[in-house]
């Protein structure tokens, strides 16, 4: 489904974990009746993001405040989604913008977060970095304990609603070391419960595709 961005065959209550990013209504309504009518899938749990704080892997900002993209904006942003490693001279053609001008829009659009340039790991299969998926729920304001659980630097951070109140992934070089972050989670001050699974196997990675689903509405 073009909508999933990360699905993983899971240890847990749940067989499949999928994260699915979608546009206005009803795509969202859309996307869940069409993984309802999947063969073999019985039941469906969802939580919402309220607002997404780190996302270490996706090309795309997470800053709250909004962002005023003009034509040219977008053409080198769309451009860019298609070949990463076009040199300004193909960016300002794909804009209408001279070289030099290309390389201070983009300039422009990284100093502001409307773009990142990152490294997306390839992770399809049974990772060799050991990752957990996690469900937190808070016992204090959810604004006060985001900095506490940012401060475990998770490699992705969701304010949610519903089940849980933060949706997050922690990974590690090793088991001994995700063991570690963990026992720091737990004695977070201000944490009521939190459950986790591991991703066994991951099915799909892909950031940046999915994403523009919901940045191009918007």
């Amino acid at each position: 489904m073009t909508e999933s961005t990360f699905v993983a065959d899971i240890a847990g209550h749940y067989s499949i974990d999928a994260e699915v990013r979608v546009g206005p209504d009803p795509h969202l309504r859309r996307t869940l009746d069409a993984i309802l009518q999947l063969p073999g899938v019985s039941d469906i749990r969802t939580t919402l993001y309220e607002s997404i704080e780190i996302n270490r892997f996706s090309p795309f900002h997470t800053a709250k405040a909004p962002l005023t993209l003009d034509e040219a904006d977008r053409s080198l942003i769309m451009h860019l989604q298609r070949d990463a490693r076009s040199s300004y001279r193909e960016l300002g053609e794909a804009s209408g913008l001279s070289p030099s001008g290309a390389r201070l829009r983009f300039e422009r659009l990284v100093r502001s977060g409307a773009i990142k340039v990152v490294g997306i790991p390839v992770r399809i299969g049974q990772p060799d970095t050991p990752t957990l998926g996690l469900g937190i729920r808070a016992g204090v304001p959810v604004n006060e304990l985001l900095p506490r659980i940012k401060a475990l630097d998770p490699e992705f951070l969701a304010v949610a609603i519903g089940a849980y109140d933060f949706i997050a992934t922690i990974s590690a070089d090793s088991a001994s070391e995700l063991v570690e972050v963990m026992e720091r989670l737990r004695g977070t001050e201000g944490l009521a419960e939190v459950d986790c699974w591991a991703n066994l196997k991951i099915a799909k990675e892909q950031y940046g595709q999915s994403d523009s689903l919901s940045a191009a509405s918007e």
